[in-house]
């Protein structure tokens, strides 16, 4: 999506755009359309770095995972305690 939208990929499909009242490009062209990369060594420090983000989300969901459990515990003591009989009025 965002080569797409990219400038230089706005250009070069500028160039191939045919058509009178809507613009059209054909399969042909699109296959035949330069996809610039990163060198292979930039792909692997992308690809460890989301793996290290990865890590960290799947952190984070655990231990919210975990906060709610304990929350949930926390409530239902709260109701236990306020319900029980000689509490209250």
């Amino acid at each position: 999506m965002y080569l797409l939208n990219s400038d230089l990929m706005y250009k070069e499909l500028s160039a191939l755009l045919r058509g009178m009242t809507r613009l059209r490009i054909n399969t042909t062209q699109l296959k035949n359309l330069p996809i610039p990369l990163p060198p292979l060594a930039e792909q692997h420090r992308i690809v460890a770095k989301l793996d290290e983000l990865m890590r960290y989300c799947d952190a984070l969901e655990a231990s919210i995972q975990a906060s709610r459990v304990q929350n949930e515990g926390l409530l239902q003591q709260v109701l236990r305690e306020a319900l029980a009989p000689g509490n209250g009025e």
